[in-house]
């Protein structure tokens, strides 16, 4: 399969551990910035009994997000058992720490590897994934805009843009033409048919009826994650209402998003601090619950993926050369 992919598991690994090293060093950094000695105490102080309701909406956030991953493998008739699936999805968690997420492509590599699936057909599910989480939560901020006097212009912008987005997939003619304008580089004429196959799958993924669908459990699910940080603030003795929550924590996922940084580290991290510390929460509470967030909505998914990855190593047949 070497001639339809270069994507290799060492590749992936090696963007894993980047990942997993940069995410240590922004975690010591941050618990530097803000004293270590007064997050210890506020995290001694939390208020664990909320810690059943983070969990549940963690967990039911990721599920929510497995329901979308499999919404568009029956749009593309790619026919596996829903325990593979989940396999293959939860596995793909573990490169959330890459640069902008593209290390998910392991779902498609898995599906290759296991499932003899085309990578350019099942691929483009990447990309919709990430245009429905930018919709979702771009309207998430939009609800949540009310409590703040700032972020309107920002959120109006994104959401232009990831509909324009949506318009050039639909409009055929034209995404043929730009296709056919690539064609003439010649690094991209030897692979033009794969191209083609892509955009096929991304312009039945982007189809108004499954749009609707895949952006409304998109908004359902990081729903979920903004519930899980109203908690963590709560934990933190913080009167922080569900709209701060959902405010803070899609326009930081989104810039985090945006920067093309493994996992967004570092600018997640401090658009949510500088946010909620802009909506009245002291830096140490900010920064506590920060870290909690991260760790809940970003590595409790690494660990899990890389957990499902390891347990289905040999069922991947990850340790085999591709044809």
């Amino acid at each position: 399969m070497r001639d339809e992919t270069s994507i290799t598991i060492k590749s992936l690994q090696n963007k894993l551990i980047i990942g997993l090293v940069l995410g240590l060093i922004i975690s010591a950094g941050l618990a530097l910035w803000g004293d270590i000695g007064q997050i210890g105490n506020a995290v001694k102080g939390f208020g664990w009994h909320y810690a059943p309701q983070i969990l549940a909406f963690v967990v039911m956030g990721y599920l929510g997000r497995f329901l979308k991953w499999q919404l568009y493998l029956d749009e593309l008739n790619i026919k596996i058992g829903w325990q593979d699936s989940a396999r293959v999805f939860f596995s793909g968690l573990c490169m959330a720490v890459t640069p902008g997420k593209v290390g998910e492509v392991l779902k498609s590599y898995l599906l290759l590897k296991q499932h003899k699936v085309s990578f350019c057909r099942s691929a483009p599910t990447i990309i919709a994934e990430r245009l429905t989480d930018l919709i979702a939560m771009l309207i998430l901020a939009t609800l949540a805009a009310s409590v703040v006097n700032y972020g309107k212009t920002f959120i109006i912008v994104g959401l232009l843009l990831s509909l324009g987005i949506v318009l050039v997939l639909q409009w055929r003619r034209l995404a043929m033409a730009l296709l056919q304008g690539l064609e003439n580089i010649p690094l991209v004429k030897r692979k033009s048919q794969l191209f083609r196959d892509m955009y096929e799958s991304a312009y039945l993924l982007s189809r108004s009826g499954l749009l609707f669908k895949a952006v409304l459990i998109s908004i359902i699910a990081w729903l979920c994650e903004c519930i899980a940080l109203y908690y963590i603030l709560l934990g933190f003795g913080t009167a922080a209402s569900i709209q701060v929550a959902m405010f803070v924590f899609s326009l930081g996922s989104i810039a985090g998003g945006l920067s093309m940084l493994p996992g967004g580290l570092g600018v997640a991290e401090g658009s949510m601090i500088g946010l909620l510390l802009s909506c009245g929460i002291d830096f140490t509470g900010a920064a506590g619950a920060t870290l909690f967030a991260r760790f809940g909505t970003l590595w409790f998914g690494v660990f899990l993926g890389l957990l499902t990855l390891l347990l289905n190593w040999r069922r991947f047949n990850l340790n085999a050369r591709s044809d």
